[in-house]
């Protein structure tokens, strides 16, 4: 409703609101990379940018300059001054990963290590999840939307994955075969 017809929800935060609208242009622009092969640190910084520039202009498309703890993680986060040599690292480990991989693991692979750097202050899931979907597109795949009901669980084998990656590319596969199956059913 905010996208299509803009409309505001009726109790809901005007953040929520703003976080769709900059996540629909952050999506626009992952549809735009498609066609490529490569990911480069600026199509990063500019995800984060466009989706986080309604909401806290500031910090849209910066790498963090402060320590960060997330709740219930016991995943220890790097330290704000090592963040752009990891993140150039991870950048130059991509195109290893493609040939390495199998695309449902290596788009797993490039949300979870996003997700273990936590290079911004706020947003590192919704680019993770923007990153993986950009990564399955351009293997031929489809967008993969993890639903509310498997926060938990998505959680769960995201803090696992620091130490096992497989419970973790076990349940973006999941994911990925539900989706395949309801669009099989909607063909039927």
């Amino acid at each position: 409703m905010v996208l299509e017809d803009g409309l505001i929800i009726g109790g809901r935060p005007l953040r929520d609101h703003l976080e769709a609208v900059g996540h629909a242009t952050a999506f626009d622009y992952i549809y735009s990379l498609q066609r490529g092969t490569g990911l480069s640190e600026l199509d990063i910084l500019t995800l984060h940018k466009l989706f986080f520039s309604k909401i806290q202009e500031e910090q849209a498309g910066v790498y963090r300059k402060s320590r960060i703890f997330v709740t219930g993680a016991a995943h220890k986060f790097p330290n704000p001054e090592e963040v752009p040599a990891l993140m150039k690292e991870f950048v130059e480990q991509v195109p290893r990963w493609k040939e390495q991989y199998h695309p449902v693991e290596y788009a797993a692979r490039l949300h979870q290590r996003l997700v273990a750097i936590h290079p911004f202050v706020d947003g590192n899931g919704r680019v993770a999840r923007l990153l993986m979907n950009l990564a399955l597109l351009q293997s031929g795949h489809q967008v993969t939307v993890i639903p509310p009901v498997l926060r938990l669980e998505y959680i769960g084998t995201l803090e696992t994955s620091h130490r096992h990656m497989m419970p973790f590319i076990l349940f973006i596969c999941c994911q990925i075969e539900a989706q395949n199956e309801y669009l099989r059913l909607l063909k039927d």
